[in-house]
């Protein structure tokens, strides 16, 4: 039966629309990052050697104030362009996937608006905030079209496939970090190494079911902070906790209403 424009279905038709539009929208880094500062890009083709900021960062002395986890570093993993993913979307609607191609955007002249799959703070030696961890949706559901999943791609879905992530870093990725002495006499922590990055990317392909080809695997933002205070890493305490890597997400209207103390909690 057709929706009256005026009705209370029809208005509340509109406004899960919106939700799920703006639940899947990306964050955008060429609005989010200062065009006058220096960003520095990584592809998955770099030599081994290839060197982090932080890993340069010295052995802290004792009577030194500094602290190894004042936060340092933003780092976007797994980068892709919105047109290209757009592009592909239509192919797989249109049921034509085989005539889409892949743009090697490293080398084209045409810009494209850059998102990521996800955010990190990384402190000033190279330690990973977990608890930071800010995902895009739009990757996920993108893979969820490619695999041909389209029912799947909904709100509560996301956060079940968040939730087997965040158990897979907590179990497995964390724990194969490698460690090194952060402060004399005996602070020692783990810290990303290239190889690690790498790895923390493809568990994001994975878990979205999408891989880009021919983007930086990760792009480093410097941070300002304060190196005598140590960080502030959020507590996640359940997978809804992890902030939506975009601008103005909120989740829905009724989550602003008194009877309901959990609000998802938008990443600008």
């Amino acid at each position: 039966m057709q929706q009256e424009p005026d009705s209370l279905e029809h208005k509340k038709a509109i406004l899960a629309y919106w939700t799920l539009v703006e639940f899947f929208s990306p964050y955008i880094l060429e609005n989010a990052l200062d065009g006058k500062q220096h960003y520095q890009k990584i592809y998955a083709d770099e030599p081994a050697t290839k060197s982090l900021p932080w890993l340069n960062a010295p052995i802290i002395h004792e009577d030194d104030p500094t602290t190894p986890f004042a936060k340092g570093y933003h780092i976007y993993l797994g980068l892709f362009s919105v047109e290209e993913t757009a592009d592909r979307a239509r192919h797989v609607f249109t049921k034509q996937p085989s005539q889409w191609q892949s743009v090697n955007w490293r080398s084209c002249a045409q810009s494209a608006t850059t998102t990521a799959f996800a955010r990190l703070t990384v402190t000033t030696h190279g330690i990973p905030l977990i608890g930071s961890l800010s995902l895009s949706t739009l990757p996920w559901a993108h893979g969820r079209l490619l695999e041909e999943n389209k029912d799947f791609i909904n709100i509560e879905q996301y956060w079940k496939s968040v939730n087997r992530l965040l158990l897979h870093l907590r179990e497995e990725f964390l724990q194969e970090l490698p460690k090194k002495l952060m402060k004399e006499p005996k602070t020692e922590s783990r810290y990303l190494d290239l190889d690690s990055i790498f790895k923390l990317t493809e568990i994001l392909y994975r878990w979205a079911g999408y891989k880009p080809t021919g983007y930086p695997v990760v792009l480093l933002e410097p941070l300002s902070a304060d190196t005598t205070q140590a960080a502030k890493e959020p507590k996640i305490a359940s997978e809804r906790d992890v902030p939506i890597l975009n601008s103005f997400y909120t989740h829905s209207s009724s989550h602003f209403l008194p009877s309901n103390g959990h609000r998802a909690n938008p990443t600008s």
